[in-house]
């Protein structure tokens, strides 16, 4: 099983050390394709997303502050989608964008 990778606070604020933290292996290939991946994306409505990454195996990792930014990640570590949350100005409700690779 694969983790996130890097060291992430949980909801009582202690830090998790994931797999990828305690063997140093943080900057792997895969972590550089999902940089690269991030950089080439285009943006897209709920429907589109949920269609493109519903048959396949991908899992959301929540990353950031709150309001969250979802990665949808295969087995292994590419990224299929993203949902980025946010607040607009003078709201307390978050809406979302809704992101695929190019």
């Amino acid at each position: 099983m694969r983790y996130a990778r890097g060291c992430t606070k949980n909801i009582f604020g202690g830090s998790i050390k994931t797999l990828d933290t305690v063997t140093g292996n943080g900057d792997n290939e895969s972590s550089k394709r999902n940089k690269e991946s991030e950089m080439a994306r285009r943006e897209v409505t709920k429907d589109e997303i949920f269609k493109a990454i519903g048959p396949l195996n991908v899992h959301p990792r929540p990353t950031g502050e709150w309001p969250y930014t979802s990665h949808f990640q295969t087995p292994s570590g590419e990224i299929r989608g993203t949902i980025e949350h946010y607040l607009p100005e003078g709201s307390a409700l978050p809406k979302s964008r809704y992101w695929l690779p190019t």
